[in-house]
C-alpha cells in the first residue's frame, strides 16, 4: 500500500475495498497467493491485483463481478482492465482519478 486512504475520496477507498475483495476471491477460485496494491494517490488512486497462473484445470463458474466492479470504477470517472497478465497470469487494475481541486479559488 503506498499513501494514507485519507488522501482518497471516501468513494475511492469502498471502491479500492470491493475490487480487492473480487479479485481475492477470483484469485482463490482459480489461483492461489495474489498480490495486491493499492496506491491512494493523489492524483488518482490505483488499485492492482495479479495472481499467477491457475495450477490444474478448475472449471469455475464466472458471475457478474467484473461487470459490477467496471461500473462502480467508470462511475467514479475512472477505468478498469481485467485480463490476461503475461506469462498465464491474470492482472485487474483500475485507476480512479481525484476530484479537481476548484480552480477559482474559495466561494466568498
Amino acid at each position: 500500500m503506498e499513501g494514507r486512504p485519507e488522501q482518497a475520496p471516501a468513494a475511492h477507498r469502498l471502491a479500492a475495498l470491493r475490487l480487492a475483495q473480487e479479485a481475492l476471491t477470483n484469485a482463490r477460485k482459480h489461483a492461489p497467493d495474489a498480490p495486491v496494491r493499492v496506491d491512494y494517490g493523489p492524483p488518482a488512486t490505483l488499485i492492482e491485483v495479479t495472481n499467477p497462473p491457475a495450477t490444474g484445470a478448475r472449471a469455475v463458474p464466472s458471475g457478474f463481478g467484473l461487470v459490477g466492479l467496471r461500473e462502480r470504477v467508470e462511475a467514479l470517472g475512472g477505468h478498469l482492465t481485467a485480463g490476461p497478465g503475461g506469462a498465464g497470469a491474470w492482472r485487474l487494475a483500475a485507476r480512479i482519478p481525484h476530484p479537481v481541486a476548484e480552480q477559482n479559488g474559495p466561494r466568498t
